[in-house]
């Protein structure tokens, strides 16, 4: 809602994120992106295998960007993919990856600076063989997102973030879930974690703070801001990041591709901790 208000002379692209897995609003974005003649680079790094309204996330802006860093849905240790249906971006991407050449053309005839961005051979194989697996881990994880949502029914205070409901499927890289220190005796979300993590469940917390606050983005703006000739300005005010980052609380997808009783395992712990706290 808030985008619109925020597109000045000087926008060029909206990148929307599908954070934890969950698209994007990705009709209200493709709205507003081509009455104002922008690009949408979608980052897709969390959603391997999401579908919004029907298609799958990768496939619905101009551009998108999935990782295969270590922790993501599939992987090959490190490295990524673009995605373009776009001739046109296609070479740009495919410029920026190798060094700068352009395609079709010499090899040392460089078209503009660039860097090396080409995965391994080996990263591609095993990333090949991830993408044979990535449909039936995903819907694994959706099937246990479901059945730990009814199991953890048994814990107030302890809400698993519900989605978009024009979302087909969530990828679930992350398993979220809003913490209400109220419920656990006014225990704090760190303390929560640790009782979980010692009754051997990998909950962690969320981010710390939003993004706007990290200090290299601060200077990085007061700079900016001082080059355009424009006054100092503190961050934007962002409610809802601000209580996900104090509140919020995740489990990582691998959790996911295990068994129903492993998801009967976290409930039950998670009942464990609260009872323990309400005595």
């Amino acid at each position: 809602e808030q985008i619109e208000a925020l597109i000045t002379p000087r926008t060029r692209a909206i990148i929307p994120v599908h954070l934890g897995g969950e698209p994007a609003d990705m009709d209200a974005i493709m709205d507003i992106a081509r009455r104002h003649g922008l690009v949408v680079i979608e980052d897709a790094c969390q959603a391997h295998g999401a579908v919004w309204r029907g298609r799958k996330v990768g496939g619905l802006g101009d551009v998108a960007c999935f990782s295969f860093q270590n922790s993501k849905n599939i992987t090959g240790g490190e490295g990524g993919i673009i995605l373009t249906n776009s001739p046109d971006w296609d070479d740009k991407c495919w410029s920026v990856v190798n060094v700068g050449r352009g395609r079709g053309g010499a090899f040392y005839d460089h078209i503009g600076l660039a860097s090396n961005y080409r995965l391994s051979e080996w990263a591609a194989a095993v990333l090949r063989v991830q993408l044979t697996r990535l449909e039936e881990q995903t819907e694994r994880r959706v099937a246990n997102a479901a059945h730990l949502h009814e199991a953890l029914r048994e814990t107030p205070g302890l809400t698993p973030v519900r989605g978009d409901p024009r979302t087909t499927r969530c990828a679930y890289h992350l398993y979220r879930l809003m913490y209400e220190p109220e419920a656990f005796g006014g225990r704090s979300p760190i303390a929560f974690v640790r009782a979980m993590q010692a009754e051997g469940i990998p909950i962690v917390r969320g981010y710390p703070e939003p993004l706007s606050r990290q200090q290299v983005i601060v200077q990085r703006s007061r700079w900016v801001r001082e080059r355009l000739g424009l006054p100092p300005h503190p961050p934007e005010e962002t409610p809802a990041c601000e209580a996900v980052c104090a509140f919020g609380l995740w489990l990582p997808q691998r959790v996911l591709l295990g068994a129903i009783e492993d998801m009967e395992d976290i409930a039950r712990a998670a009942c464990k901790v609260q009872h323990a706290w309400s005595a």
